[in-house]
């Protein structure tokens, strides 16, 4: 089945959908099925509801409570996380069967909600209703009501990201049986989720693999959420751990019925629907092979002609990053320095009372030294035009999410302006939207090294010091 699901990626549209439909036909697929509601956990609902950019997804998931007589559950789900700090859900759910007399167990059409209220550094506060039914086979379905606290972004050791959550729910979200004979309690309790992110990743995925645990109407649920491509999630757990003693066991043999807190095998899939906003990501040896598009506003640099040697960088009128008129400006001083330096050996030659020929010759010859060597070793218009055009594409790339072509295009820059403190901070900032804290901390420290006077860098270590950085207070322009 793995193998299906990845080499659909590859097919045209035609063969995915039939392949995709086929699948529906075999998946194995309780009432409040693994991984098949809006949720960062296996069943507890406490999704970070917003993004930055509109996502969808599609997913499959089932919970085979017997492996012997293949009794399970299954489900088909479609998720978005909005812009708007909202998440909604759609799925459709069939239900294992409660004994061998249950020939046909009911089926339900249900949607779901998740609203963000409030945030405040790594705290996040969601309200939701999930299980409105759509359409039921039951006589009385009711939806559920959650409160939920998420804790996001807990930094343990150096590799490791932790989100927490803990909530109420009732209905379905309180009490969630397998066996749908049992009486619905009515009354709210609380559930509990983490979710640690691990450093295990394979590279051409750019995403990292995920450990869940659940705590939910006295079980308890854990499982694995790994990506097999970019889009594409493999999502496997075990529901009611604390009953494994009894799985693939029934109360009554004789008719197969079921406990309904029977522990379960959960195998789910996750396919993000690929946007111009989420696309996939070049691998690292694919770069060079990129074509650099022009950025909006492109700088130009250069000499105007003049007879004097010291004539100033200029930059048109045209450019308005800032980091480029901070270049113009640092060489433009390095000349002065320079003019500062000539004026000097030829105030020190006049005192010697040299004749007029050797002082020529001298400043003839520190004149050629200064335009050969500097102007075309160190700030050569076309390599400081190529360093100040990949500066500007970086940024390009940085605000399509294109990490990976932003890093390639500052270790452009830096080859050619190996001390521009902008373009370290810059780097650290992506790097740490990559989650790699330790080569974000190493340039950003680079950054301050070369300028010590960069409130903004320094800003961003106080803030990584206790804990409260964000993406907002990263250092981009």
């Amino acid at each position: 089945m793995i193998l299906t699901l990845n080499n659909m990626i590859n097919f045209s549209q035609a063969t995915k959908l039939l392949i995709f439909t086929t699948l529906l036909s075999f998946v194995f697929c309780n009432s409040r099925i693994a991984f098949s509601r809006p949720g960062s956990f296996l069943r507890s609902p406490s999704e970070i509801a917003g993004s930055e950019h509109n996502n969808y997804f599609m997913g499959l998931s089932t919970e085979t409570i017997n492996t012997g007589s293949l009794n399970y559950s299954r489900s088909i789900n479609f998720k978005s996380t909005t812009s708007g700090k909202f998440s909604y859900g759609l799925n459709f759910l069939t239900h294992a069967k409660n004994n061998t007399l249950d020939v046909s167990p009911p089926s339900e059409l249900l949607f779901h909600f998740t609203k963000e209220i409030y945030r405040y550094n790594n705290l996040i506060i969601n309200i939701g209703v999930h299980d409105i039914p759509i359409d039921s086979d039951f006589d009385d379905p009711r939806p559920s009501l959650l409160l939920s606290f998420i804790n996001k972004n807990i930094k343990i050791g150096k590799k490791y990201f932790l989100q927490s959550a803990v909530g109420l729910g009732s209905e379905k979200i309180n009490f969630d049986s397998h066996n749908t004979a049992l009486e619905q309690e009515n009354h709210a309790n609380i559930f509990v989720g983490l979710k640690l992110q691990t450093p295990w990743r394979y590279e051409k995925t750019g995403r990292n693999t995920e450990v869940l645990f659940d705590y939910i109407d006295k079980g308890y649920h854990l499982g694995i959420n790994m990506p097999l491509t970019y889009n594409l999630n493999f999502q496997f757990g075990i529901t009611h751990l604390e009953n494994y003693q009894k799985m693939n066991e029934y109360e009554d043999p004789a008719t197969e019925q079921i406990f309904g807190d029977d522990a379960a095998l959960a195998i789910g899939f996750q396919y993000m629907i690929p946007t111009k906003n989420n696309q996939k990501k070049l691998p690292e040896e694919d770069l060079e092979q990129v074509s650099i598009m022009e950025p909006e506003n492109n700088c130009y640099i250069g000499l105007v002609e003049s007879d004097d040697f010291t004539s100033k960088l200029q930059i048109n009128e045209g450019c308005s990053v800032n980091a480029v008129n901070q270049i113009v400006e640092a060489v433009n001083q390095s000349f002065q320095e320079y003019e500062d330096s000539l004026l000097f050996l030829s105030q020190t030659l006049t005192s010697y009372d040299l004749t007029k020929n050797a002082l020529e010759v001298k400043v003839d010859y520190l004149q050629d030294s200064l335009k050969n060597q500097e102007i075309n070793y160190y700030i050569s218009k076309t390599e400081l035009n190529i360093a100040i055009k990949s500066l500007t594409n970086s940024l390009k790339y940085y605000y399509s999410n294109e990490y990976h072509l932003a890093l390639k295009e500052l270790d452009k820059t830096i080859k050619y302006l190996p001390n521009l403190a902008t373009a370290y901070a810059r780097r650290g900032s992506i790097y740490y939207k990559l989650a790699d804290l330790d080569r974000a901390t190493i340039n950003w420290n680079r950054a301050l090294q070369l300028d010590p006077e960069y409130e903004e860098v320094k800003n961003i270590l106080q803030k990584l010091k206790t804990n409260s950085l964000d993406s907002s207070s990263l250092l981009i322009e």
